[in-house]
């Protein structure tokens, strides 16, 4: 070797990561080579997972509540694939993702929902999808007035008014409505203490243009006055013309009717064009309607006039023949034409008007001449008949009538063709459980059809389905057991409440029933019958005593002295614990005793103590005896006392809560008897509707409160039972 030259080193062991990494290479080749592998083969690609066919979805709970913890939500597939989540429309609250398998959904806050609603969550994966629906409860600790169940739409007369949007606005009591070209809805809006314009906009935003006090007036619509609204109709150019009356007292049995045409122009100054003097009796017909052209008819009850300018009118067709009879239907032209009791009459595109009789569908051209497109024939809704109502006519210049079931569970719009009336849409279920009010009818210019009640508008697109776009029926038609806004309550009131906040009312407590029916509502608001029995006898009273038991007292029907105390227990179980149900003659009207040896005079149900005792405000009206106090004990020992114990019925913070139906208000009375109104606006006693949401509220023919908790009650509200939270104190 030469000098400079070193000796080779000995070879250096491989380390351990070295030697795994060997051992991993030698073990995959071996694998390799096993399978006729090696060399430059291309790896093993990842096994394919089929399409998921099937999908999956659960929810951390059945419910939420307003303001309160979100609810998670989990999907899952059996194959592949994402999953898309959305809430459906309408439903209120978030979700904090759009896709995934597991996303969240956050209830709206405290403030925002006022009654019970359902939440829909949709989750999709390509073509699978399902529907999650959770319930919303509105946030109980909240102050303010929630609905617990049944329904707070306006009824009958004399409503309260209110502006908003969609179902949160209310109306009085629809007289007429028409559109303008852009989709913008015209009422006349009628209460007994006043006269209203409004305007619904195509978005359902529902606002006062008239000012709402009764008079007559011309000038700036905010300083016009009008009497009685009873219709109007919308022009080409904005202008509307308003029919307007005023009732006059003559004696007890004839009223003196005045009318006027008014005209709301386009630049908002309210004008009259025309005066049809005093007419006994009824009032007299007198409709303005805007045509084609800017023409102006008057529809009167045998004829139809043209309106000019100046005020005066021309015979457009029709007329009396003299005798006061009412005439058949004869075609023709000008004053040779006859209408068999005109009723409705609308304008169409074509220029043409469009008339209901008794009998028939009738066209009147602008030069006057009438013919008969259809007979009309009786038309029943299930086994109801229905009646033609409004007539109108679309962009193609279909004709539609509308007919109104008599039982006002449905309607049908129906559309002339070949000369007879065919279904075309049908709204409501026949001999259903709701109202479906239908008075008033338009046809706007895209095609749809705005159907009216007394007090809310729906719109009816080419899908056949009523949408509501403003206010808000009390549909309620008979009692329907079910679970929170879709259940019914007939004039609930009496109500009384268990240690679970489980609520009892009488149904029809205003009136005197011959069946005496009890409902029970939860707190989550399901209600259902809870007992019925025919015992010919009022509801007085009512209470729950501390073993959970409820009772009720009861009078009989005819006013009479009598009654008894008796124990109620689910279905139709009615126990008489005191007393005799039907009247009670024999002297002394008040007697003390046990069981059916006790005898009232007109027994209300006053209060129970922690013993189980219950106490009875008795009263005689035989030579004006005035009132008692009856103690029953738990066994039936009746027994006369000298007054009611001190806090009897008193809510937990110590005070009592009446209602006053005609100041329109709940009123906490202290133990020194003064009174602080809590809620209800008594300046709207006259005026009927419920208004949730913040205190002091609206609240309607309010019947009967009842402590539910602490700061919490059970409120009768017209056709509903709301719930009253109070702010501590």
């Amino acid at each position: 070797m030469p000098p400079d030259t070193l000796p080779a080193a000995p070879p250096r062991p491989p380390s351990a990561p070295h030697l795994a990494a060997r051992l991993l290479a030698a073990t995959l080749a071996a694998a390799l080579a096993g399978c006729g592998g090696g060399g430059g083969a291309s790896p093993v690609p990842p096994p394919v997972i089929a399409p998921a066919t099937e999908l999956s979805v659960s929810a951390s709970a059945t419910g939420a509540t307003a303001g309160g913890a979100p609810v998670q939500l989990t999907a899952s597939l059996n194959g592949s694939g994402t999953v898309a989540w959305a809430l459906a429309a309408g439903s209120p609250g978030a979700l904090s993702a759009a896709s995934g398998a597991s996303v969240s959904y956050t209830p709206p806050a405290s403030a925002a929902v006022n009654a019970a609603a359902t939440v829909t969550i949709v989750a999709t994966s390509g073509s699978l999808n399902k529907t999650l629906t959770l319930s919303l409860a509105p946030d109980p600790a909240r102050p303010g007035l929630t609905l617990v169940a049944g329904n707070i739409g306006n009824g009958g007369e004399n409503n309260w008014p209110r502006d908003g949007l969609g179902s949160e606005a209310r109306f009085s009591g629809i007289a007429g409505i028409d559109a303008d070209a852009a989709g913008n809805v015209y009422l006349a809006d009628y209460s007994l203490q006043s006269s209203r314009l409004r305007k619904i906009t195509p978005d359902g935003a529902v606002s006062t243009l008239s000012n709402g006090v009764r008079g007559f007036g011309d000038g700036p619509l905010a300083q016009a006055r009008f009497e009685d609204l009873t219709g109007l109709s919308v022009a080409a150019d904005g202008s509307i013309y308003l029919d307007d009356s005023s009732r006059h007292f003559v004696s007890s049995s004839v009223d003196s009717w005045t009318g006027w045409t008014r005209k709301l122009g386009a630049d908002g100054h309210v004008s009259t064009l025309a005066s049809y003097g005093t007419r006994l009796g009824m009032p007299p017909r007198a409709s303005a309607l805007a045509g084609r052209g800017g023409a102006l008819y008057l529809v009167g009850d045998d004829r139809i006039s043209v309106l000019k300018a100046d005020g005066s009118t021309t015979l457009l067709a029709g007329g009396s023949d003299g005798t006061g009879a009412v005439p058949a239907d004869v075609d023709g032209s000008g004053a040779a034409a006859r209408f068999a009791g005109l009723g409705a009459v609308a304008a169409g595109r074509d220029g043409n008007l469009y008339a209901l009789t008794s009998a028939a569908v009738r066209r009147i051209t602008p030069a006057g001449e009438v013919s008969t497109l259809a007979r009309l024939e009786p038309v029943q809704l299930g086994s109801a008949s229905a009646r033609p109502a409004q007539i109108g006519a679309d962009a193609a210049g279909n004709v539609l009538v509308l007919f109104a079931a008599a039982d006002q569970t449905s309607y049908q719009i129906r559309k002339l063709g070949g000369g007879a009336l065919a279904p075309l849409y049908t709204v409501g279920t026949p001999q259903g459980s709701y109202k479906t009010a239908a008075l008033h009818m338009r046809v706007l210019a895209d095609g749809a059809v705005l159907v009216a009640g007394r007090h809310s508008v729906s719109r009816i697109g080419a899908d056949g389905k009523a949408v509501l776009l403003a206010g808000l029926e009390d549909d309620t038609l008979q009692a329907v057991d079910g679970q929170g806004a879709a259940a019914r309550y007939v004039h609930p009131g009496l109500l009384a409440a268990d240690a679970n906040g489980n609520i009892y009312s009488v149904e029809q407590a205003d009136g005197a029933p011959r069946t005496a029916v009890i409902r029970k509502t939860t707190p989550s608001g399901a209600v259902s019958t809870y007992a019925s029995a025919e015992l010919s006898v009022r509801v007085t009273g009512m209470a729950v005593n501390p073993a959970s038991q409820l009772l009720v007292t009861v009078a009989p029907l005819d006013g009479a002295e009598g009654g008894g105390l008796y124990r109620v227990e689910a279905g139709n179980s009615f126990t008489l614990i005191a007393g005799v149900p039907g009247s009670n003659t024999a002297l002394p009207l008040q007697r003390d005793g046990t069981g059916i040896a006790a005898r009232f005079g007109l027994p209300v149900l006053a209060g129970i103590d922690s013993a189980g005792n219950v106490y009875l405000e008795d009263r005689v009206l035989k030579n004006n005896s005035g009132t008692n106090v009856r103690m029953v004990t738990p066994q039936g020992v009746v027994s006369t006392v000298a007054a009611l114990p001190a806090g009897l019925g008193a809510a937990p913070d110590g005070n009592r809560y009446r209602t006053d139906l005609q100041a329109g208000g709940i009123f906490r009375v202290a133990p020194d008897g003064s009174q602080t109104l809590v809620a209800g606006t008594p300046a709207l006693q006259l005026q009927l509707g419920t208004e949730l949401g913040a205190l002091p509220g609206h609240l309607s023919l309010i019947r009967s409160i009842v402590p539910t908790g602490p700061n919490s009650f059970a409120v009768a509200s017209g056709s509903a039972i709301v719930r009253l939270v109070l702010p501590p104190r």
